[in-house]
């Protein structure tokens, strides 16, 4: 059983040095990276809950990707579903249309990709606009291309780099509005 103060985030993960207190099995400090990043997501992207539910899902699923090499991507199924009802306008649904159609080839036919990246793009395509999501990708393969160079791979888990590259892209949009005015 775990002790009320074994709870504290990021505290406790810290004080038991990623470890459980009982059978001293690692288990790591992904657990106090996602509550800190999960906080500075919280506050910064609260205004839009959209924004704040999809930077949610996507900090988990960038963790477990970084950690297991898969995702459970169905639990992004009922989200995409809410997303596609609230997001009507043709420019945002034909472009989900086109990010499945390429991801569906690159996965099946070219392999270049996993299955579980694809209600990621999905994701991404149906809460940011054209401009934004194309900036996302871009962002994303710069600092993808940056990880294989620098780690002599030709695999990498593609969700932590994704969401990286989205939060790059929206606090900096978040940013130019604040400067601006």
């Amino acid at each position: 059983m775990l002790l009320w103060y074994d709870t504290i985030p990021i505290i406790s993960v810290i004080m038991l040095k990623g470890k459980c207190r009982y059978c001293q099995q690692y288990f790591g400090c992904h657990i106090a990276i996602f509550e800190c990043l999960g906080t500075i997501i919280g506050t910064l992207l609260f205004s839009n809950p959209p924004l704040w539910i999809t930077g949610l899902f996507l900090l988990f699923f960038s963790l477990e990707d970084w950690h297991d090499k898969s995702i459970h991507a169905y639990l992004l199924i009922p989200w995409l579903v809410y997303l596609i009802i609230h997001v009507h306008d043709k420019q945002h649904l034909l472009m989900t249309f086109s990010i499945l159609s390429i991801s569906l080839w690159l996965v099946f036919i070219r392999r270049a990709m996993g299955s579980g990246d694809i209600p990621v793009l999905l994701n991404l395509a149906l809460i940011n606009d054209l401009n934004g999501f194309a900036l996302t990708l871009f962002v994303t393969s710069i600092l993808a291309l940056i990880y294989l160079t620098i780690k002599r791979t030709h695999e990498l888990p593609f969700v932590p780099f994704l969401f990286i590259g989205w939060l790059i892209v929206i606090l900096s949009q978040k940013a130019i509005i604040l400067i601006s005015g």
